[in-house]
């Protein structure tokens, strides 16, 4: 309970510094002292950078970048963003759209051709309601332990014999991986270019973003951040959920 309150108390203290003309020096000591705290009794890692009117006023770097080799976090330390990342594939497949080269309406087996499922669109999957199954789901019970899957393996999946929908398109919603693993298929599919390239020509190079990059099976020299669990619960009894 300790914990909730100093993150809520951080979340406060942040929101009422975002709030235009508010920031004072007495403001950032406070939220500096709070990171103090939280460092001490190593309550936090990660980077933090606060900004007013374009203007960086505030910045810090807690924690260990690699744990296991004990290298510390800096500000050009690059983080996974998990799920984050699928605001840059709906962006990626807007953009497409604006280009022309397709419609949110189109089937997806338009694009890729011997997707089995063919009622279900580039709209279904950017909302959420194509009632694909989880291919998380399958690959932790039939995988590898700590491997890897990549896009093609996700729609070698969904074409196997017996892979079957949790509901029709359309018909509810259901949280999906595999829905944007698709779309990411699709945007390199429609482009010609990896789903990588698309996002650094596209995206991340005209803003600037040169330390950003969709995550790759193959090694890359930027990715500095290691060693941390996904978030996860621990109840009282010691059992962890993800």
């Amino acid at each position: 309970m300790h914990n909730l309150f100093t993150k809520l108390g951080l979340m406060l203290v942040l929101v009422q510094s975002h709030v235009p003309g508010s920031i004072r020096a007495q403001d950032i000591q406070g939220i500096d002292s709070l990171f103090s705290a939280l460092e001490e009794r190593q309550g936090f890692n990660g980077n933090v950078i606060l900004q007013q009117n374009g203007q960086v006023i505030y910045e810090r770097s807690m924690g260990l970048a690699d744990v296991e080799a004990g290298i510390p976090l800096d500000g050009l330390s690059v983080f996974e963003l998990a799920s984050s990342g699928k605001c840059y594939t709906a962006a990626a497949i807007g953009m497409l759209k604006d280009d022309g080269r397709l419609d949110f309406d189109d089937p997806v087996v338009q694009h890729l051709p011997g997707f089995p499922f063919p009622d279900i669109s580039l709209r279904h999957l950017l909302n959420h309601v194509s009632g694909l199954p989880d291919y998380m789901e399958h690959f932790d019970a039939h995988g590898e332990p700590g491997g890897l899957a990549c896009n093609q393996d996700v729609l070698d999946f969904l074409a196997l014999e017996g892979t079957t929908r949790q509901f029709a398109p359309g018909d509810s919603f259901r949280y999906s991986n595999t829905g944007y693993v698709v779309l990411a298929s699709v945007v390199e599919q429609v482009s010609g270019f990896t789903f990588d390239q698309f996002l650094q020509k596209r995206v991340f190079l005209p803003l600037g973003m040169e330390r950003s990059l969709a995550f790759t099976l193959a090694y890359h020299p930027l990715i500095s951040v290691h060693g941390y669990a996904y978030g996860h619960l621990k109840d009282e009894q010691g059992n962890v959920t993800a």
